[in-house]
């Protein structure tokens, strides 16, 4: 499962989501293809829990950079994540 917003030059990745019977047979990676196939923007934002090793992992190997963090409490960090793609016409 995939939740998404797009707002003028941003495309800001809510959810990405997969079962854990799932895990390991490339759906995520399949999800975030077909946004970046479909995306008129050019920079794609997403963020996830400082903790979840495996989402940071995920998004650094598919291009995405660190762009930010935000203290919740002394128990959620969060970890803004920006990918900005080259745009034909631009």
């Amino acid at each position: 499962m995939i939740s998404f917003k797009i707002d003028r030059n941003h495309f800001d990745i809510h959810r990405l989501v997969v079962s854990p019977d799932h895990f390991r047979k490339g759906i995520a990676s399949q999800l975030l293809a077909e946004i970046e196939h479909h995306d008129k923007s050019h920079t794609l934002c997403v963020s996830t829990a400082e903790k979840n090793e495996p989402a940071i992992h995920f998004y650094k190997r598919n291009g995405f950079d660190i762009a930010g963090q935000t203290v919740i409490d002394e128990r959620l960090t969060l970890i803004h994540f920006m990918k900005t793609r080259e745009t034909e016409g631009i």
